[in-house]
């Protein structure tokens, strides 16, 4: 079974690849629920928040992060609710790099080539499809100054984003063995 399936429980769902909504329901809440049962906290609401266009997982995923990075750095909450927002965003709502419109691939008009032949991958995304949010944006979402999202948030921040892309990774995975025998 592939991981697209998963997407396709409601008629609202985003695909697992990004593109789309939509299909006929193949696999149940339930199935789904069973396959996530052990997954880490926040990697279950990633994936219900981001596959599942589930509102109430990016709520709890948001405050839950803010509560963890409010205890783990001393800050109040309010603030941390500002730096795990640009942490989550860009993991849940990944931006589409405007050089391949979000295909990975540029395909570039070609006499004499088909346009598959004539195909390369995009060097601005390295083939993703993913445009990347820039850290002023990330300071903006964050209501922090430039300089101070830069001097004390920055690397922090990147540790956090690149957690949740791991989690969701790996929940990923662990929904595709769960699921191999179902669909």
């Amino acid at each position: 079974m592939s991981a697209e399936l998963i997407s396709k429980l409601t008629a609202k769902m985003r695909q697992i690849d990004g593109v789309g909504f939509g299909g006929s329901p193949t696999l149940t809440s339930q199935d789904v629920a069973g396959a996530l049962a052990g997954a880490h906290r926040y990697g279950y609401l990633l994936v219900l928040a981001k596959y599942a266009d589930d509102n109430t997982s990016s709520q709890l995923l948001w405050t839950e992060l803010a509560q963890e990075i409010a205890k783990d750095r001393g800050i109040d909450y309010e603030k941390a609710r500002g730096i795990a927002l640009a942490c989550i965003f860009p993991v849940i709502s990944p931006m589409r790099c405007h050089h391949c419109y979000g295909r990975g691939t540029i395909y570039p008009r070609s006499k004499g080539q088909t346009r598959e032949e004539a195909a390369y991958p995009c060097r601005h995304c390295e083939g993703t499809g993913r445009g990347e949010i820039s850290e002023r944006q990330k300071a903006s979402m964050a209501q922090i100054a430039s300089t101070t999202w830069h001097d004390t948030w920055k690397h922090y921040a990147a540790k956090k984003e690149q957690f949740l892309w791991s989690l969701e990774s790996s929940v990923l995975g662990r929904l595709r063995a769960q699921l191999q025998d179902v669909a």
